[in-house]
């Protein structure tokens, strides 16, 4: 019989101790005497206290009073750098060919298990606690039910982005069920077939329909779901429509309206923006940002970036390690710094465009309006 995970994962970093709960955001820092205490109970198989038993009914609802710590709860490797959080490409293959998509090439070159799980292992070195599985259409990876579970065993807290479309899936739906992720972000193209089939450059093969089962697969089995609403000159005139579907589901979502260029650097992906978005809208000017010191970014091939937007220069994770992470806040701060154009800008202070980003959008030769207040 397979050993149930445990509910909660412990794990003591270099600066801080945390104690999370799979399937919640909820990540709580401990004291050093009260995470010390905690392994002494895992230890000598012994209970949670009464303070302990009521913060984890506050900060996730549920009831450890009846469990043993050693049940309970699993200590992760203690790990040898701070990084909190990760993003993780595990493709870039997708079902679906949308017009305002950033990525290129939708071939699906990736790990293989031996090599995903080092990856995962060394985010687990590197302290992540929580991870963004994206793609690609991550769904539909032909190692994402082992990929997943491996996630879960490593005490890694996990969200997922998606099109959605294999959600109803039961070996998909039954696994989220059994490890729940702490969110699922789905990508809303349109409210009807007609335009939804369209934008994704997927006519008449049914898309829509199993789209919306999906949605429906989803909201029975009461999954986190958060819409992402994404507006293009394609469904622009369905957003109110948009909003509603997800309202009648009882779905959170949101809308994104900005597109950017791909990564190989072509712009003609923006003469799909929407003409609705104002570009130049009132934005919180860029401040800081923690991409490459408390956050990476990791492509299929285990290449590693500040983010998904600062793609170079990068680490190859396979080669060298969580050792090699090391070099990644040099990097941040090299990237992090306005470059080009925006160098000597005299208002840079209230841009709100990131540097790798309008670094990204000024190499493609994108109108101004999509990066710049001028």
């Amino acid at each position: 019989m397979t050993k149930k995970l445990s509910s909660l994962v412990a794990v003591s970093s270099l600066d801080n101790n945390y104690l999370m709960c799979r399937g919640f955001n909820t990540v709580l820092e401990m004291p050093d005497d009260a995470f010390k205490w905690l392994q002494e109970q895992s230890l000598s198989n012994g209970g949670f206290s009464e303070q302990f038993i009521k913060l984890c009914q506050q900060a996730w609802n549920i009831n450890v009073r009846e469990l043993k710590v050693a049940d309970a709860v699993y200590f992760r490797p203690n790990p040898i750098m701070n990084y909190t959080d990760a993003s993780y490409e595990l493709n870039l293959a997708c079902n679906y060919r949308c017009e305002h998509c950033y990525l290129d090439n939708k071939l699906n070159n990736k790990l293989n298990m031996t090599m995903r799980a080092e990856i995962l292992n060394s985010m687990c070195m590197a302290g992540v606690l929580r991870l963004h599985v994206t793609g690609g259409e991550p769904l539909l990876d032909k190692h994402f039910v082992e990929t997943y579970k491996l996630i879960h065993k490593l005490g890694l807290l996990v969200r997922i982005s998606t099109n959605g479309y294999a959600l109803h899936q039961p070996k998909i739906l039954s696994l989220l069920e059994d490890l729940p992720p702490t969110r699922i972000s789905i990508s809303l193209y349109g409210a009807t077939e007609k335009t939804y089939e369209s934008l994704t450059k997927t006519n008449g093969q049914g898309t829509f329909k199993t789209f919306m089962k999906s949605l429906s697969a989803a909201a029975e089995a009461e999954l986190p779901i958060r819409l992402k609403i994404i507006l293009t000159q394609h469904n622009e005139n369905e957003l109110e429509a948009m909003k509603s579907l997800a309202e009648n589901f009882g779905f959170e979502y949101y809308v994104f309206g900005r597109l950017a260029p791909t990564l190989d650097k072509d712009k003609t992906v923006l003469e799909h923006q929407a003409s609705t978005v104002d570009l130049r809208s009132t934005r919180t000017p860029f401040k800081y940002c923690n991409a490459g010191k408390t956050f990476f970014h990791v492509n299929p091939l285990g290449i590693v970036s500040i983010c998904m937007a600062g793609r170079n220069p990068n680490i190859d994770l396979i080669k060298y390690g969580v050792d090699g992470l090391k070099a990644m806040p040099d990097i941040a701060s090299s990237l992090l710094e306005r470059n080009g154009d925006c160098s000597n800008c005299s208002i840079a202070n209230t841009c709100a465009t990131c540097p790798p980003m309008a670094k990204s959008y000024r190499e493609a030769g994108a109108d101004k309006a999509f990066f710049c207040q001028f």
